[in-house]
Parts: structure tokens; C-alpha cells; sequence
């Protein structure tokens, strides 16, 4: 380090390397003798050459992103390239000491968040973990580079649509003589000044700085005799109307003349992510990274999403282009999703995160145009120096455990799988428009839009206390800032319903015709299945299709195959007009009757689909309300419905006081039914008696799956998946890992879950038909005028008739009912059982034909 800074004219008497905090050694030429030699016995037994050769690379990229993002000039990435050989950043402290004079390089703070490049001041310290600063600086590069490349974007616009909208300006600097360094300074603008009050304030600032420059040409400087000046941004300094951008080191100062929103957008002050400080900032900052974890655990960490997600991203895509698109565009989209499918992107992939796309591959040169501008969905890293030694120190880890390195090439390996299926239709559309002569900017749109962009958040809250904020405004802020907060999806729910809505807006026509090809298809599938039941078409086999429960029916389109139904996932966005034709065939059809009232609720649960919160999930309630951190254990632990509107574990009237653990169903793990069995025995319990350890497996298990999504499930299936094999348990389609989003089977709650929901819609009929008789009877006999003839009125009713055959069965039910509640032998009580539904079978077909 000494003989470059020599070579660079910079004192030399100085330790420049922080060699004295790393050797212990006062003297800095001791010091430098002390390292050197540490160096040369440390490379006598290793060699260093890929450690130095992947340094090179790591600062040269860099350096290099920042030129090519326009924050240094080339004679600037021409000088520093050339400083020296192997770049080691000596940042920051290994230990507590004063605040010494330290940096790198050619700049101080610069005014895009961070500082890559410092003035080299010296040092005596031991500096902190180089490669985690080259790290972090390489993130802080990306981070500021691409927002500047956005800011170009902006700035080309303005350029190439002149108008006194926007103002560009070279920045004016000012040398402050008390602390010898040099300022920016800007006009003094106000967030609520008209587009005339800005125009004129920006007019008399370049006046006045023209004036000062004239007068003091040593202590103000603008536009080229400022490029390669270093200065510093306070943050507060820098209006909201204006934006700093740089070009070839240049900058520039863009001012917005009128409403600030666009300048706050491009300065990043509208993500929501950004200023939460304090206590309540703090709690918001947790709720959002709870929810992103377990976003996390419910898609990307969980392989069965990877099927459906690759499904419904498939159709929705392949859909909708013929609604945004022309057909040609829609006909060669069709081709390259084929030619781009899951396997061809699992190789695209791997090649990109080894570096070995080839450019003379077609393919792969798109392939890598597409991945290098941003066409990929990816988030930016915002680790501090800590956070990037931890990184590192886990990698280290993983080197020297042979279960490390297992369990990360497994998570890498579902994470390539997920993002294999996730970006064919994004590298489809851009393929497309890039072969239909659009341009790569407007490529890469088309291929962010083509899906929901999960780089798009929304302002949320940010606006809802905005200068000229009003009611409608504040509601939708606190809507969107607080929906994600507590809701995990809520983001992919707000753009699939406004890009829904747009794409019909803008093509109405087309929308129409799609929407009333989804109607058309959710009613004909229906009546398919029932022609092509199979078997000897007797009523078991004709109302197969109905015993799936209706969210498996409306939520996919279903074929028969065998005993078992192959179900092809919709998206969100297609389920309510799908759902409406499957709907409108089963009542027409007589395979579902509803009431009105209750034709009406189906009809609106359809809708609410599209919604960003689904308010009639699972049947409604205030489950859908409930904050996705906290609804696994209130569904399982309060009421017992998951989102499915499934019961989550066996509650009948003659179960009340049986062990929890003989509550779960048959699909549960049964490890866990067995530990809880232990747990009750164990505690004073057994197969009839509760233990004072009581604990109900199916609620641990759905709390479990609910929390940790995929990273349980996973481990459930592939555990039943094990013990189906060694013949410990039955084979279900629901226990195949990837399998069971595609291939459906009943169980014990889906058989008789249609017939059990019309027998208790009847039961409740009949009670309240018995209550009013007996009201309606009493008042007649106590002489009340009208009574009488409401008497005679409900007496020649269908609801009466209704009463008097449920009369008729009710006393058959209620005693097999005690039987079975009454009954220990687990076989005895599954024949009472069957007896039972027969007999409410027997009723309900009978019910159905009153008022034919």
C-alpha cells in the first residue's frame, strides 16, 4: 500500500493500510515488514492465485456497474482501474476506536445512498472484513447504479418531450470555507408551490448563482468544472420537487414544476419500505417481515406451489394475450412458451448463475439480454456490513459440514425449480416482443407485466397525511398500506384485479368474448363428468362430481380418470367467471339446490374471488379478516374451519368429551396422533378419558402447516410418502409430494360433506318451522286476531311438508346417533355410521322431491 501511494504522490509517511491495528507493531514500516511477512508464509502453503484472480473480478464489476450506470466518467473508471492491481477495501473498524480519518478512491459521499468510492485518508486501525465490504459495496453499486439508470430513463423522456413540466439544470456547488468541503445547493422550493411559483423560483436561483459564480469563480462551480468534485448530500438538503441524476459523472438537477408526486417517486420516497422508524415503525417492520417469510414458506419453499403456480401462470398468460395483444403477437407467444418451458429454464438458469451463456446461441443471448435488464423479478439487497458477515460466516460453515452443504444444494435446487416455472411466461413475452421489433425497455415491461410484478408495491400509506390528501385518498391509503401489512397476498391481489379490470377496459371486446369462454367451459365441464363418469352410470357415479367439494370444483377444471379426478388449477382472476358457468349448470341441472338467499351468497363468494381480500373464503365469517400472522391458530384453534371451509378436525355432538387425540382425522400425520395419544396416557388419560395433557394433533398439525407452510407440508408428505410405502398407511393421491395439486380424491370429510350440508340446512328449516307452529298454534288458542289463518297458512305450506317427513325421520336419527355415541368398537361405530348417512340420504332425496 505504501509504494502506491507513493506512486500516486500522496504522503508516505503515513500507514494507509491500517497495518499497525493488524500487526500489534507501533512503528508503521515495522509494521509493513510485520505484514509482509505474514503474507509471504501464509503463501508458501496456499495458493492465493483464484482468491486474488476472484477479487479482481468482484471490484472490477464493481467499478464497472458504476460507470456503466453514468455515476463516474470514463477518464474517472479509466484512473481508478488503473490505481491498482487487487483492490482491498480498508473500511470501517475491527475494533471500538476514535473516528479517524478514512476512504477510498476518488469521492466522498455521494448523493445516491451510499459511498463506493472514498478519498484515501490513511489509517492505523485494523480495518474491517474486506470481503464483506467488496460485498457490500458491490450491493450498494447495483443499488445506486440501477436507480440512476431509472432516473436516465426520466431524463431522456424529459429530453426527448420538451415542455415546462420539468426543468433540467446542472447542479451549482458551493465551497464552505469552515469545513473545506464542497456543497450542492438548490432552490429553495416548497411541496405546495403552483407550477408558475416553482418555474419563477428556479429562474431567479440560476440567476443568482450565475451572478455569484461571475463575482467568485474559486467557490462556485457548475455543470463540467464540477464533475469531478467530490460532494455531499444532507439528507433534508435536497427538495422534494427535484431529482439529482448523473450522466458520464455529470449532474444533473431535474425539477418538477407542480405536484412533487413523480419526483418523490423517482427519489424512492414513496416505497413503503422506507422511513419507518420509532416504536410503531419498528411493529410495522416485524408485521412485514412476518408476512414476507411466510409468503415465503407458502410459495418459494414450498415445491407443490411450484405445479400449481406453473399452471395457473400458464393459462392466465397464454389467456390473456389474446385480450392485450394482436393475434399474431398471441399465435408466436403460444410458440416461444412452448419452446421456453420449465426444463429449457432450469438450463438457461444454471448457465446464467455459472457464467455460461454463450452469445452465439439465439437462446441464450436473449436469455441473458433478458436476466442483465432486469426481466427476472428480484429484490435488491440491503445488508449492512454485519449482515454481510454473517452471510459469510455461514458459508463457511456449510464448507466444513457435509449436512450443510446438502441442505443448501437442496434449497438451492427448489429455489432454481420455482424460478424455472416462475419465468416462463416472463421470457416468453420478452422473447416475443423483442421478435416483434418492440424495444428492449418496453420488452422487459411486457415481460414484468405479462404475470403479477412483484417489484410493483404500491405507495400504500406512504401519501395518507400528503399535502392535498383527500377522504377517497386517505381511505385507499390506509386500505393499501394496511392490507399489506396484515395480509400476505395482498399485493398479488391488488395488481390481479386491476390488471383484470384494465385489460377489459382498454379491450372490451375481446374481454367479453373471454370472459364468456370462461362462463361457457365452467359450465360444460360439469355435464362432462357426469357423461363421462364411468363405472355402470349408476347415481354413486353421476354425482362424483359433486361430492368434490365446491371449492376443488370451481377452482379447477376436473376430468374422471379412474377413481381419481385430474384438476387443472385456474388463476385467482378466472376462478369467479369459471366458477359462475360451473355454478349456473349445477342448479339447472338439479345436482345443487340453493334457497335464494343462499343462490345469491354462491353467486357473490364467486365474485368476492377477484377482490384483493376474499371476504367470503371458507364460507365468510371473520376468517378472511383475520391477520395472515395470526390465522393458522385461530382457524384451528377457534373455529375449526380452514380456509377451505373444511373442519380441521372431528367435532360432533357425541365427541365432546372423547381425547382430543381421537378427534383427528385419518390424514393426519399419525406421528403426531401417536405422541398426543402418549402425551394423554401418560397424564391420567386413555382411550376414552382425557389426560391432563390433553392436546389435539390435527390443530398442532394445521398450526404447524399454516405457519411454515411448504417447509412442514413437505416434510409431512415425504414422511407419508415413506409409510405409504412400507405399508403403514393407505395410499392417498393427498399425500403425493407435487401429485396432489393435480390429482384429487375424496376422503371422509368430502364423501358426505354435500349430502351432511343440505341435511343441517333441512334441520334448521325444520326447528324453525316447529318453533312457529307451536307460536302460531298458542296464539290461535289465546283467541290474538290473524293467528288463525297464519295457522291455516303454514299448515298448506312446503316448508310444513317438509316438517312433518323430517317428523317422520328424525326419531330413526337421533337414535343411531346415540348408538353411535354410545358405541366403543371402532367397526361397529363405522357401520352405525354408514347406516346414518344412508338414512339422511333416504331423507334428503325425499326432502328434494316436496314442491316438485
Amino acid at each position: 500500500m505504501r509504494n502506491e501511494a507513493a506512486a500516486n504522490g500522496e504522503d508516505t509517511e503515513r500507514d494507509f493500510a491500517g497495518l499497525c491495528g493488524l500487526t500489534g507493531e507501533d512503528d508503521w514500516q515495522v509494521a509493513e515488514t510485520v505484514a509482509q511477512q505474514m503474507v509471504d508464509d501464509y503463501e508458501s502453503d496456499h495458493d492465493t492465485a483464484e482468491l486474488w484472480n476472484n477479487v479482481k473480478k468482484a471490484t472490477n464489476a464493481t467499478l464497472e456497474k458504476i460507470y456503466l450506470s453514468g455515476l463516474i466518467s470514463e477518464d474517472t473508471y479509466n484512473k481508478v482501474l488503473g490505481m491498482y492491481d487487487f483492490y482491498i477495501p480498508l473500511r470501517g473498524w475491527d475494533e471500538t476506536t476514535s473516528d479517524e480519518v478514512y476512504g477510498y478512491l476518488t469521492s466522498k459521499d455521494g448523493p445516491l445512498m451510499g459511498n463506493v468510492f472514498k478519498i484515501a485518508g490513511g489509517r492505523e486501525s485494523k480495518a474491517d472484513d474486506p470481503i464483506a465490504t467488496i460485498a457490500m459495496m458491490a450491493d450498494d453499486a447495483i443499488r445506486q447504479g440501477n436507480r440512476n439508470i431509472m432516473k436516465q430513463r426520466f431524463l431522456n423522456f424529459v429530453h426527448g418531450n420538451p415542455s415546462d413540466l420539468v426543468s433540467v439544470n446542472e447542479m451549482w456547488l458551493q465551497h464552505n470555507d469552515v469545513t473545506d468541503e464542497w456543497e450542492p445547493v438548490f432552490a429553495d422550493l416548497q411541496p405546495d408551490m403552483t407550477h408558475a411559483e416553482v418555474d419563477s423560483e428556479i429562474a431567479k436561483f440560476e440567476a443568482k448563482m450565475e451572478a455569484l459564480r461571475t463575482s467568485e469563480p474559486d467557490k462556485y462551480k457548475k455543470g463540467r468544472d464540477a464533475r469531478n468534485i467530490p460532494y455531499k448530500v444532507v439528507r433534508g438538503n435536497l427538495n422534494e420537487h427535484q431529482v439529482l441524476v448523473k450522466r458520464n459523472g455529470r449532474t444533473y438537477v431535474m425539477t418538477i414544476n407542480g405536484n412533487p408526486r413523480a419526483a418523490q417517486a423517482l427519489n424512492g420516497l414513496t416505497n413503503p419500505d422506507t422511513d419507518m422508524g420509532g416504536v410503531i415503525g419498528n411493529m410495522l417492520k416485524l408485521g412485514e417481515y412476518v408476512n414476507r417469510h411466510l409468503s415465503a414458506f407458502y410459495t418459494t419453499r414450498n415445491p407443490d406451489f411450484v405445479v400449481s403456480n406453473f399452471m395457473r401462470d400458464m393459462l392466465y398468460s397464454n389467456c390473456m394475450t389474446w385480450v392485450k395483444e394482436n393475434p399474431r403477437y398471441a399465435l408466436r407467444f403460444h410458440k416461444n412458451f412452448g419452446k421456453v418451458n420449465p426444463l429449457t429454464l432450469r438450463r438457461l438458469l444454471s448457465k446464467w448463475e455459472n457464467d455460461s451463456l454463450s452469445d452465439s446461441n439465439y437462446i441464450e443471448k436473449m436469455f441473458k439480454e433478458f436476466m442483465l435488464n432486469g426481466g427476472e423479478t428480484g429484490y435488491t439487497s440491503v445488508k449492512d456490513i454485519e449482515g454481510h458477515k454473517r452471510t459469510i460466516a455461514s458459508e463457511l460453515k456449510k464448507q466444513g459440514s457435509t449436512g450443510r452443504k446438502a441442505w443448501s444444494a437442496l434449497g438451492m435446487q427448489l429455489d432454481l425449480l420455482n424460478r424455472s416455472a416462475e419465468n416462463c411466461a416472463r421470457f416468453a413475452a420478452f422473447l416475443t416482443s423483442r421478435e416483434m421489433g418492440r424495444t428492449l425497455d418496453r420488452s422487459i415491461h411486457d415481460a414484468k407485466e405479462v404475470s403479477v410484478n412483484f417489484n410493483k408495491k404500491g405507495s400504500g400509506g406512504k401519501f395518507v397525511n400528503a399535502t392535498g390528501q383527500k377522504l377517497l385518498g386517505k381511505i385507499g391509503s390506509y386500505l393499501g398500506g394496511g392490507g399489506r401489512i396484515a395480509f400476505v397476498f395482498w399485493n398479488a391481489g391488488i395488481q390481479g384485479m386491476t390488471n383484470f379490470g384494465r385489460a377489459g377496459k382498454r379491450n372490451p371486446g375481446k374481454a367479453i368474448g373471454g370472459a364468456t369462454a370462461l362462463f361457457t367451459l365452467g359450465y360444460v365441464i360439469p355435464l362432462l363428468a357426469q357423461m363421462l363418469g364411468g363405472g355402470d352410470g349408476d347415481d354413486d357415479d353421476k354425482n362424483a362430481y359433486y361430492n368434490l367439494p365446491e371449492y376443488v370444483r370451481r377452482s379447477n377444471i376436473c376430468f374422471k380418470a379412474g377413481e381419481q379426478w385430474i384438476t387443472i388449477p385456474l388463476p385467482i382472476e378466472y376462478r369467479a367467471i369459471y366458477g359462475m358457468g360451473e355454478l349456473a349448470c349445477g342448479v339447472i341441472s338439479g345436482n345443487e339446490r340453493y334457497s335464494n338467499s343462499e343462490l345469491t351468497r354462491q353467486m357473490a363468494s364467486q365474485i368476492s374471488q377477484v377482490m384483493p381480500l376474499d371476504m367470503l373464503e371458507g364460507g365468510g365469517g371473520i376468517s378472511p379478516f383475520i391477520p395472515s400472522a395470526f390465522k393458522p391458530m385461530t382457524e384451528a384453534y377457534i373455529l375449526n374451519k380452514g380456509w377451505t371451509g373444511l373442519p380441521v378436525y372431528k367435532d360432533t355432538p357425541y365427541n365432546k368429551n372423547d381425547p382430543e387425540w381421537t378427534k383427528a382425522y385419518q390424514s393426519a400425520d399419525q406421528h403426531l396422533v401417536a405422541f398426543t395419544r402418549w402425551l394423554n396416557e401418560t397424564s391420567g388419560g386413555d382411550d376414552y378419558k382425557k389426560g391432563a395433557i390433553d392436546i389435539n394433533p390435527a390443530k398442532l398439525e394445521y398450526l404447524l402447516s399454516g405457519t411454515f407452510g411448504g417447509v412442514v407440508s413437505t416434510t409431512g408428505k415425504l414422511k407419508k410418502m415413506g409409510e405409504t410405502a412400507l405399508g403403514t398407511r393407505v395410499f392417498e393421491w393427498r399425500n403425493m409430494l407435487l401429485a396432489n395439486r393435480v390429482i384429487k380424491s375424496g376422503d371422509e370429510r368430502t364423501a358426505n360433506r354435500k349430502l351432511q350440508n343440505e341435511y343441517f340446512k333441512y334441520l334448521t328449516e325444520y326447528e324453525e318451522t316447529n318453533r312457529l307452529r307451536k307460536k302460531y298454534e298458542n296464539a290461535a288458542d289465546d283467541g290474538i286476531l290473524g293467528y288463525a289463518e297464519r295457522v291455516d297458512f303454514l299448515y298448506n305450506s312446503a316448508e310444513y311438508l317438509r316438517f312433518g317427513i323430517f317428523e317422520k325421520y328424525k326419531p330413526d336419527i337421533d337414535a343411531i346417533r346415540e348408538e353411535i355415541k354410545e358405541e366403543t368398537n371402532p367397526e361397529a361405530k363405522k357401520e352405525l355410521q354408514g347406516e346414518l348417512f344412508s338414512t339422511m340420504r333416504e331423507l334428503v332425496d325425499e326432502l328434494h322431491d316436496v314442491g316438485k
